[in-house]
């Protein structure tokens, strides 16, 4: 989370150039916090004291982003627009040591609109931008996967429900298992799944969608883990909380972590998604010859062992 250098209510007094050089600063905040997501605010068609016209990107903390959101809405002229949306603007690094970001809106903005309004301030920014979508990425790809099962066919409906059944014995499975886990190691875990399910998992589902990509078994190894983690989370949280009174005042973070979780269902969208991979895998690996399936289970097995010498 971060303090943005920029007052909602006195952007439309700010000329552009002036604009440019505060949010390159909130930019630079969050790089040096190492965020990975921040709250966010846009509106496509934003006319600036100068009387340029360029997308309006503001970031900072959820309660003031959601404030303005409000007043965005509250506005009649600007809700005929219907131009603004708020979201959730997701940091990562590149390979080159360079900032990327994508944004998840959801609102009244329309996505390719904001991005073609948002050019200029981007390479004034010397950041990537590499995505606005509606809602969140983990949603778009939910969706997706539900609209391909609706024309499921019988043999992919049973391994469905198979995985269904593998989903609720692992769970059952995690339930008793971290009886011996503190809150703090349960939610720890978690953190570090999810972070690996949206960079490894989600965006190779979002990129499947306009070219070919190759599943493996760590793909299913870390969706795996998310959903369970997930699970476990919201699990271990409610079963502490029914023992120790003001829980929620006294690990307040994992509280917002675990009403995130529960808030957006993550539980049942991960394994949603682990299903998906899982099922793809074995579709793919179908497809293979003999030869083909032997090197490619040679090459899990060396990555695996990579892995695992990595984390000794």
């Amino acid at each position: 989370m971060i303090k943005s250098k920029i007052n909602p209510d006195e952007v439309k007094d700010l000329k552009w150039k002036d604009y440019v050089k505060l949010f390159q600063k909130d930019i630079k905040t969050a790089e040096a916090k190492g965020a990975k997501k921040v709250p966010v605010v846009m509106i496509s068609d934003f006319t600036f004291a100068c009387g340029e016209t360029h997308a309006l990107v503001l970031l900072g903390k959820q309660s003031v982003m959601t404030k303005f959101f409000k007043s965005l809405k509250a506005d009649e002229d600007r809700k005929k627009l219907k131009d603004f949306s708020m979201g959730t603007c997701h940091f990562e690094k590149e390979e080159d040591g360079s900032t990327a970001i994508k944004i998840g809106i959801t609102g009244f903005g329309k996505p390719a609109q904001m991005k073609k309004n948002s050019r200029k301030l981007i390479q004034k920014l010397g950041i990537k931008l590499k995505d606005i979508i509606k809602g969140e990425y983990v949603d778009e790809v939910v969706a997706g996967i539900e609209a391909e099962n609706k024309d499921a066919s019988v043999e992919e409906l049973a391994a469905n429900e198979a995985l269904q059944n593998n989903a609720e014995e692992l769970k059952a499975t995690d339930d008793a298992d971290n009886d011996n886990k503190t809150l703090g190691k349960v939610a720890k875990e978690f953190n570090k799944a999810n972070k690996l399910m949206n960079k490894e998992v989600v965006m190779l589902l979002k990129l499947s969608k306009s070219e070919t990509v190759i599943y493996t078994d760590k793909h299913i190894k870390i969706a795996e883990e998310a959903f369970r983690a997930a699970a476990s989370l919201v699990d271990r949280y409610e079963e502490i909380a029914a023992k120790r009174k003001n829980l929620a005042n006294k690990a307040a973070k994992i509280t917002a972590l675990k009403d995130n979780v529960v808030k957006n269902d993550l539980v049942k969208k991960y394994e949603t998604i682990w299903k998906k991979v899982k099922q793809a895998y074995g579709k793919q690996m179908d497809q293979l010859s003999e030869p083909l399936k032997v090197k490619f289970d040679e090459l899990n097995s060396l990555l695996d062992g990579i892995r695992q010498e990595m984390a000794q």
